[in-house]
């Protein structure tokens, strides 16, 4: 997997970041685990002999915390693994005032990736973010892209920051203004991991002999993480989108759509004004 790296890993307590810490690290790169649940992550942590912090992307200060603090204990990030992510069988607001669905897939990594921007142009770093398939069937509206005006679906609400995730990367390559970092996205699959912990019915889905052979393993869905975050060289880093180990064009009808991009690049720098 190449020179050794200090890789920051979201989502790192179970399924898909689990499976890529444990590779990342004995591939002999070090991982700092970030995690929301304290027993999980900590049991991690002191498995591989990592570090660990705590974040919960519910929360905006919570994402501020986390990133003041790798700022602060982490000189060199070469990856920045945007990993962990929630599907939610209830609309909820947040404490910020945002869906929830949308602010944990969307809004808090990329305030996060926001912050630590310096950090990884110092360290001419990569951002790897996992994104979903089921961004092909997502629609989003640039007046209401939280969907407050329509009925709620997990999957739909889902699917749409997923789209609004991979519009977010093709906005920062477009810009050019980091050059020095290298973006990509993927779909690992279909994956029986704690982010169908909120639909019992996925859950028994899951449990199921049946569909057993549909799903991905975690450690093959980690394998695009990998290849992504140590492996691939800086020309594959351009803001693509792979599924699995191959890369993919995205087509969808609303990808060159002016209005909304404008939109959700005020949604995204206005989540919090706060940062500079």
């Amino acid at each position: 997997m190449g020179e050794p790296k200090t890789v920051v890993l979201t989502g790192a307590s179970s399924g898909i970041g689990a499976a890529a810490a444990r590779a990342l690290v004995a591939a002999g790169h070090e991982v700092i685990l970030v995690g929301r649940a304290p027993e999980r992550t900590t049991a991690l942590a002191d498995e591989l002999g990592m570090r660990c912090m705590l974040a919960d992307f519910e929360e905006a200060l919570s994402v501020r915390d986390l990133a003041a603090r790798l700022l602060e204990e982490v000189p060199r990030i070469d990856v920045l693994a945007l990993n962990a992510g929630a599907l939610y069988a209830e609309r909820r607001r947040t404490i910020d005032g945002h869906e929830r669905t949308w602010q944990v897939n969307l809004l808090s990594p990329t305030l996060l990736g926001r912050m630590l921007l310096p950090r990884l142009r110092e360290s001419h770093g990569r951002v790897v973010v996992t994104s979903s398939a089921v961004h092909r069937t997502a629609r989003l509206v640039a007046g209401d892209l939280e969907g407050d005006r329509s009925g709620y679906s997990m999957l739909r609400s889902y699917g749409a920051a997923k789209l609004a995730g991979l519009l977010v990367i093709d906005e920062m390559v477009r810009g050019g203004r980091y050059a020095e970092i290298g973006f990509a996205s993927f779909h690992p699959g279909y994956v029986p991991s704690a982010i169908w912990r909120d639909s019992p019915m996925l859950q028994r889905l899951l449990a199921s002999q049946v569909t057993r052979s549909f799903w991905t393993p975690p450690e093959q869905a980690a394998l695009p993480l990998l290849y992504l975050a140590t492996e691939a060289p800086a020309e594959e880093l351009d803001g693509g989108y792979w599924h699995g180990l191959k890369p993919r064009r995205i087509r969808h009808p609303q990808w060159d759509d002016v209005q909304l991009r404008a939109s959700l690049r005020e949604a995204v720098m206005g989540f919090d004004t706060a940062i500079v």
